[in-house]
């Protein structure tokens, strides 16, 4: 290649022009200068080839943890992966698993690694797959991780699942729902008698109360649900041991809805007292579709697991004027209802005129030195509460 160059370069320059001397020349340099870097990267591939093997050799692997190879009797071609599932020091060769479509395969820990029947105990990533779950055993269906994950996607997809699958974000909705219920089953249990006599204990009654009563209030349901014959007869249809415990008349309901109230709202009381921050107060009025003034009450504050929450404190129907002074007594009655006056913090509102006149009338009330005990004074200037330091 050298002396081809340079033979170019010799050539007679009498019938070649100057510009197209120099063209030759630095086409040929810049082309030797190309050639002699493949033949490097040529040479130093070839290095590499032959040092794995020695280093293969002298290098000590670890144990392969067990495997069942196994083929398919239909096909002479493996078609059906073994399966591995990796002890504690295989899987520190290897990154943990973050997609969602491994919780789909048959084991539950996402970590397995499952092998195609070629891979015959070499641990190969190539031969590293995917399979489905859902699919029966002597299908087999199985995917290649080296293709990526489009084909696993579609291949859920067929299956109804998707990483936002609704099927599985309600399942999750639900059993949160029943694991909340009875975890306060078990912190609040209730005396009563059983109503009949059909056998069995499938049914926990504490978490049926808790159950019906957010599906009535959550559903707004009528108290008098529980006595209509179709709705009992659904539900004996679904469990016949819900005649054991499920009340027949709706002011056994009323009772069951009255004693949650008063069971969540004692469990609010103490976490608005065991906040990490001060209570501060959002309040607003506005009319219902009825034409009916509502003032909502709410709390905002840091909980003790240090995560910012909003609780409803109030929803009061005021009666008489709207001024300042009438709705500071809603205000100050719920405060003191819920027992957050030594952490009361800041106001949030809107500008009307009223509300301005409501925190002078709060300033200005017998309420106040419950106030001053954390300090809160009204500053006349801009008629808002501030917290003094």
């Amino acid at each position: 290649m050298i002396l081809l160059f340079f033979d170019v370069t010799r050539h007679d320059a009498t019938n070649i022009t100057a510009p197209l001397q120099f063209f030759l020349f630095y086409h040929h340099l810049f082309t030797l200068i190309i050639y002699t870097m493949a033949l490097q990267s040529t040479l130093k591939f070839a290095a590499a080839e032959a040092f794995l093997p020695s280093l293969s050799q002298s290098t000590a692997l670890p144990e392969p943890v067990a495997m069942d190879v196994y083929h398919s009797p239909s096909s002479t071609q493996p078609s059906v992966p073994s399966s591995v599932t990796s002890d504690t020091s295989s899987k520190s060769h290897f990154k943990p698993r973050t997609g969602w479509y491994f919780k789909h395969m048959p084991h539950p820990d996402p970590e397995t690694r499952y092998y195609t029947a070629e891979d015959c105990g070499q641990h190969s990533t190539r031969n590293l797959v995917w399979k489905c779950k859902y699919c029966p055993d002597y299908v087999g269906k199985t995917y290649k991780l080296v293709g990526g994950n489009q084909c696993i996607i579609t291949h859920l997809k067929a299956h109804g699942i998707t990483k936002d699958s609704p099927r599985q974000e309600r399942a999750k909705r639900q059993q949160s729902v029943i694991n909340l219920a009875q975890k306060d089953a078990q912190i609040y249990p209730q005396k009563r008698r059983r109503l009949d006599e059909i056998p069995g204990e499938s049914v926990n009654p504490d978490t049926l109360e808790i159950l019906y009563t957010q599906f009535i209030t959550a559903c707004n349901e009528p108290l008098r649900l529980v006595e209509c014959p179709e709705f009992r007869a659904f539900l004996y249809y679904l469990n016949q041991e819900v005649d054991n415990w499920l009340p027949q008349s709706h002011n056994t309901v009323r009772e069951w809805v009255l004693r949650q109230f008063k069971i969540k709202k004692d469990a609010q009381i103490q976490r608005l007292q065991s906040s990490l921050s001060d209570t501060h107060i959002m309040v607003d009025l506005w009319s219902s579709p009825n034409q009916l003034p509502v003032l909502g009450i709410t709390a905002v504050y840091v909980c003790e697991d240090g995560k910012m929450e909003k609780s409803v404190l109030a929803l009061k129907v005021v009666e008489g004027a709207h001024d300042g002074e009438n709705l500071s007594k809603y205000v100050m009655d719920v405060i003191s209802e819920w027992g957050i006056a030594s952490k009361l913090g800041y106001f949030n509102m809107d500008n009307a005129p009223n509300n301005d006149t409501m925190l002078k009338a709060i300033s200005l009330s017998t309420f106040l030195c419950v106030l001053h005990v954390r300090k809160l004074n009204f500053s006349r200037s801009c008629n808002r509460l501030y917290y003094q330091i």
